[in-house]
């Protein structure tokens, strides 16, 4: 699931839940509302818990201790790629774009930080 997870947000450059969640009901049509949540919510969690993910800053961190507990998801949250999140998965985006590995890992460490730069201001 992680895998699936980062390798989605990672080929897509979807580094906020809230859009991983709409990318995977809208455009992927893979699961129901509720079953996009889990899937999101856990998928994204066990990637910070491995420290291949973080929240992209306090606000976020807190946003993720705030969430209701009984909904599934993690509301509208972005993440920053880490180094070591980067080069567990890029591999599969170099391969997949045909990029050099170590260009890979530098770009997606600074498009999720590109991404996530105005979050919450």
């Amino acid at each position: 699931m992680e895998a699936l997870v980062l390798g989605i947000m990672c080929l897509t450059k979807t580094y906020n839940s809230q859009h991983f969640n709409n990318l995977l009901r809208k455009k992927y049509q893979l699961f129901d509302d509720r079953e996009c949540g889990i899937f999101t919510e856990i998928g994204i969690l066990s990637l910070v818990k491995k420290g291949y993910l973080k929240p992209a800053n306090e606000k976020a961190e807190i946003a993720i201790q705030e969430r209701n507990d009984r909904v599934w998801g993690l509301g509208y949250v972005p993440f920053i790629v880490t180094e070591e999140g980067a080069n567990r998965i890029g591999y599969l985006v170099a391969n997949l774009t045909g990029e050099k590995f170590a260009d890979v890992v530098k770009m997606l460490q600074e498009e999720s930080k590109e991404a996530a730069k105005n979050w919450g201001d």
